[in-house]
């Protein structure tokens, strides 16, 4: 099935979740600016597109959509929105754990507890929504890589290494189970 990226768009505002496409909403600062942004994942590919309410006019509009980092081949991708789930895996599989950053702030995401013998975590870095824009916010993304059985709590702060405290947590029941 081919769709084209505006259809998508258009879908996307339409309907806060398609059958067929991941989509989440997120609210970013660009240049001063309150923005709400749109990821939209949709046969393996992301696409980011903005929007900007007009308060003189009470209206939106938009203001731009790109095609986002591409995070195919994960079966599942997790987002800021399930934070607190408890999950099952299978034994080898690999999950995506992708979470709104803005690390210019200082903050980051700093992994706090999980099971090293249940899983793997490895850390893949930074991808901003606008790379062309100084200080643009993104997603902080990591691999998580289930080795054995068991179950575990996967705990995460986003705070600055400096701080003791943290902005706001993170956290996952993570259940490793047999392959069928």
């Amino acid at each position: 099935m081919k769709v084209s990226f505006l259809y998508l768009i258009f879908l996307s505002l339409l309907f806060s979740n398609l059958a067929f496409a991941q989509i989440q909403w997120g609210e970013v600062s660009i240049e001063g600016e309150q923005m709400f942004m749109r990821n939209i994942i949709f046969e393996n590919k992301c696409y980011c597109a903005s929007w900007k309410f007009d308060f003189d006019n009470l209206s939106w509009y938009f203001v731009e959509a790109v095609e986002c980092n591409n995070w195919g081949g994960y079966k599942t991708i997790l987002t800021n929105k399930d934070n607190g789930l408890n999950l099952s895996f299978k034994v080898n599989e690999k999950v995506l754990l992708k979470l709104f950053s803005n690390p210019t702030t200082g903050y980051t995401w700093q992994i706090y507890n999980y099971d090293k013998s249940i899983i793997s975590i490895k850390d893949k870095g930074f991808y901003p929504y606008r790379p062309e824009v100084s200080g643009s916010s993104g997603e902080q993304a990591f691999e998580i890589n289930c080795i054995t059985l068991g179950v575990f709590d996967l705990v995460l702060y986003y705070k600055r290494p400096w701080e003791k405290d943290f902005k706001r947590i993170y956290q996952l029941r993570i259940k490793v189970e047999e392959n069928d």
